[in-house]
């Protein structure tokens, strides 16, 4: 929907926003530490409080340019981090003429308006229907596209495709089947804003359930993530129990922030046994200066694997596990005693127990002064089985076929 470029004032505040971002410097602390050669990606959710309440009716007011101030901050937010998926609430028509302006080259970008335009400021001024969208950014050089689509729920009891004549809660979502390039393992992310009511949300949530469910298998995918602006507590969400998903967040981070004015625990990440977190950062006031001015909501940022991933933190001290990711294998290890910079090998032997070549493994230090192993390597359709030999100390037996 691209004829808001078309309006001489939202082209303004455009303009504004964009040298609000050149002139504003870097924003954010810190991001997540990723660790070189593991296969992670990183996943943003954030409700950008694009209209309900500074984005207002009135055309010519100051909202306008308090919103394209807002969204300069937020592009600065997401460019200091660059998440490989990134999900956004609320985002009227302005918000996607920035977003798309700065974050179009690098990013896919999937999700439908949740209305029926009556006029054509409608997808830009109401505070009655709440025209947003759930949209779902993914890094182009990270992720192949597979399929996507908006659903509507319609306060938690029909499904319907359209808006429903007089009502005041259109609510929805948007799920993307997408490819990690990586290691080809293929993943279903749902991005979501629920009902403001704990009884209309968790309806809400069965339906985006059941057809987030169909949608996976119609594309024969089984890892699937929840995220977005849930509108109430983890621990109430039926919908999602915690035998089948995880959460990052417990109850230690209150991520509506009432423009500065307090807190509750409302937006989320949601897992199932098919991936696991790396890590998590919530980009409250403490991680992000320009949090409680830029929307009602901290973003929320996860690292991400596949659970045939084993992380370094899951491996014994003296241990190591690989994981196998179409040519490359993935060697992962806890501390071993007597491994230093430069002195470990992967050794390859072929069908007849043959050494037919080897490779230089990459020996990271901890914080304490001992030394792991993180690193991924080709290994040739010729080879059967690897070792890992430490010069001067032990072999290790890590891999066959």
């Amino acid at each position: 929907m691209n004829f808001l470029s078309n309006n001489p004032v939202v082209r303004g505040v455009v303009a504004f926003a964009l040298s609000a971002v050149f002139l504003a410097g870097v924003a954010g602390a810190n991001t997540i530490p990723r660790e070189t050669g593991v296969p992670d990606f990183t996943v943003m959710s954030y409700n950008v409080r694009g209209e309900v309440a500074l984005f207002n009716e009135a055309f010519h007011t100051a909202s306008d340019q308090q919103a394209g101030v807002r969204a300069a901050k937020q592009i600065l937010m997401i460019q200091k981090h660059w998440p490989d998926v990134l999900g956004t609430s609320e985002e009227t028509a302005m918000f996607n003429e920035i977003y798309t302006h700065f974050l179009g080259d690098d990013y896919g970008i999937v999700g439908d308006y949740l209305f029926t335009p009556d006029t054509l400021l409608s997808p830009y001024f109401s505070n009655t229907n709440q025209p947003d969208a759930n949209r779902i950014y993914y890094k182009l050089s990270v992720f192949n596209y597979l399929g996507s689509q908006t659903i509507w729920l319609h306060e938690g009891d029909v499904y319907k495709v359209g808006k429903i004549d007089g009502e005041t809660n259109v609510r929805g979502a948007t799920m993307a089947a997408l490819m990690f390039k990586e290691t080809n393992e293929k993943v279903v992310i749902c991005n979501t804003h629920l009902g403001l009511n704990d009884d209309i949300s968790n309806r809400q949530m069965e339906i985006l359930v059941r057809e987030t469910e169909a949608f996976a298998k119609r594309h024969g995918i089984t890892a699937i993530l929840y995220m977005g602006d849930f509108n109430m507590g983890y621990t109430v969400i039926k919908a999602l129990p915690a035998s089948k998903y995880k959460t990052s967040w417990d109850n230690d981070v209150k991520s509506y922030n009432q423009a500065g004015k307090g807190g509750s625990w409302v937006d989320h990440v949601f897992i199932n046994g098919q991936l696991r977190f790396l890590g998590r950062l919530s980009l409250d006031g403490s991680e992000w200066i320009d949090s409680d001015t830029s929307s009602d909501h901290d973003p929320l940022l996860v690292n991400i694997c596949f659970s045939s991933y084993v992380p370094r933190g899951d491996v014994a001290n003296n241990n190591i596990k690989a994981s196998v990711y179409g040519e490359r294998l993935q060697i992962q290890s806890g501390v071993i005693a007597g491994l230093d910079w430069g002195n470990a090998f992967a050794i390859f032997y072929d069908a007849n127990d043959k050494y037919v070549g080897g490779v230089q493994l990459i020996a990271r230090q901890d914080g304490n002064g001992g030394f792991y192993l993180a690193d991924s390597i080709y290994v040739p359709a010729d080879v059967k089985k690897v070792n890992v030999e430490i010069t001067g100390g032990k072999t290790y037996g890590i891999w066959s076929r």
